[in-house]
């Protein structure tokens, strides 16, 4: 059986390596991707968006690949590949083959971590450190405390990555406390040291928000107490059942309470189980209650379920007969949501209005590296003059896939928020300069006009998607920037 598990995992990470990279090498950019390309370009300790750790893993490919799409996403790839190949050797050593093999099953075909593999934000970072240090800190409460110290370094890297590991991360802290049978590791300096080392590492965002007028707490903050309703409620967690489907969504909820409850009725469930079931319980609780009164975006949640995942994969190791159907069910609702995302990403098939197909933003700027790029190479007199749109992911992609002389820019006009672009070049750094404008309509906003002295209309593109316009993106010579009305 362990050489048909063997050639099996084998099988999935080449195939999964081969969808992986032809996909990164065939699409558009993402704009989101294209913004933390940027992030290369002024490293730091922190970011009004997010954690740093992205920037510093897309500087190292763009130094080994060079400055260009495949460079910010081949990072994902060599990231996620390590993770699940990693868990795929620590659940065999730790469990049993079949274990080792359903933990890089999950973390490979599961829509949500295939996603962070050829779609690199922040969040992949965050999986990627986050289940590393899950299985060293299991290694540390079980098996030799020395493996404390390389724990808390990943969990450091995963907080550093994204600040939401912070509830993971307190149920992995709480765990000797709340199971008495493991107290004794309240008496190792390892146990205090790791989780000391994890806050050193992120010390230095810490730093940087205190140094920047905490930048990124007062915008991720205002972004988490939005008021949200019932409908809110159900569409964040509409997505998770999705992006891990029906049947890994209602394990990793259902297991680790149920575990709880059976190791509270006469210790009926191991302790190690227990483990992971309280890095789940922890912020299940935090985002179920909180996404009841707050409008919580998708990704926010991920976090959740990494606990339950290490759990589902043990469970059905240890009771294969029982749960090879479910698996079963999974992987085939995995496999064909992947199939039916990616094949209406390269064939539109699906009756989807742009806004909510989730596939759009591989279209909507496209002529940004093509018709955009050759225009400006056709007219060399406005090579000079500085771009800037009105979102951040506009003049990311032009700083990605054109390399202007001056730097895009994201004016955040209105009531658009701040970006990285903010803090680089506020409205009075720009007060007065020509720009050339681009927006994605061929009437120039109405809310817009009272910030420039001129505008005139250059050249409208046409983003095309299969040969059908599926929207616009106009270029306005501008002059006598104002600047946003509160500076």
């Amino acid at each position: 059986m362990n050489r048909t598990l063997t050639a099996g995992g084998i099988m999935i990470l080449v195939a999964a390596t081969i969808l992986r990279l032809y996909h990164i090498g065939s699409t558009l950019v993402t704009g989101d991707e294209a913004y933390y390309y940027v992030w290369t370009k002024h490293l730091a300790w922190g970011y009004i968006d997010g954690g740093p750790t992205i920037a510093y893993v897309n500087k190292l490919f763009v130094l080994l690949c060079g400055a260009n799409g495949f460079s910010v996403r081949i990072g994902a790839v060599v990231l996620t590949t390590a993770a699940s190949l990693y868990l795929w050797w620590w659940g065999a050593r730790r469990f049993s083959a079949l274990t080792g093999f359903l933990l890089l099953l999950l973390t490979t075909v599961t829509p949500a971590c295939f996603l962070s593999s050829i779609i690199h934000t922040y969040d992949t970072e965050m999986a990627v450190f986050l289940l590393a240090a899950i299985a060293l800190y299991y290694d540390a409460y079980f098996v030799d405390p020395r493996f404390f110290y390389p724990a808390g370094l990943l969990l450091g890297l995963a907080l550093f990555s994204k600040i939401s590991v912070l509830f993971p991360a307190l149920g992995l802290f709480l765990f000797p406390f709340l199971f008495p049978p493991m107290r004794g590791v309240l008496r190792k300096k390892e146990f205090y040291l790791s989780f000391l080392l994890a806050g050193v590492i992120l010390l230095p965002f810490i730093v940087w928000n205190f140094t920047h007028d905490f930048a990124f707490v007062r915008f991720k903050g205002g972004m988490a107490y939005r008021k949200g309703d019932l409908g809110d409620f159900v569409d964040v967690w509409a997505v998770q059942v999705a992006l891990y489907s029906p049947i890994a969504f209602w394990f990793a909820l259902v297991l680790p309470f149920r575990t709880v409850v059976r190791y509270l009725r006469a210790q009926q469930a191991a302790l190690e189980d227990c483990y992971f079931a309280l890095i789940a319980i922890v912020p299940i609780l935090y985002f179920g209650i909180g996404s009841l009164f707050s409008r919580y975006y998708g990704n926010w949640v991920a976090p959740a379920f990494f606990g339950g995942l290490f759990l589902t994969a043990i469970s059905f190791g240890r009771q294969w007969a029982r749960y090879r159907a479910p698996l079963i069910v999974h992987v085939a609702f995995s496999v064909v949501l992947l199939g039916v995302l990616l094949g209406h990403l390269y064939f539109s098939f699906l009756p989807i209005e742009p806004k909510s197909d989730a596939t759009a933003p591989y279209y909507l700027y496209a002529v940004i590296p093509g018709e955009v790029k050759q225009y400006f190479a056709v007219h060399p007199e406005l090579q000079d003059i500085r771009i800037a749109g009105n979102n951040y992911q506009i003049p990311s992609l032009v700083n990605l896939y054109l390399h202007p002389q001056s730097e895009a820019v994201c004016l955040s006009l209105g009531d658009y928020h701040e970006t990285l672009y903010s803090m680089l070049y506020p409205g009075k750094a720009l007060a007065g300069s020509p720009l050339l404008f681009l927006f994605t309509r061929d009437t120039f906003p109405a809310e817009f006009r009272p910030y420039f002295a001129t505008v005139e209309k250059r050249q409208t593109f046409l983003n095309r998607r299969q040969g059908k316009v599926v929207g616009k993106l106009t270029l306005w010579y501008v002059t006598g920037y104002r600047g946003r009305m509160k500076d």
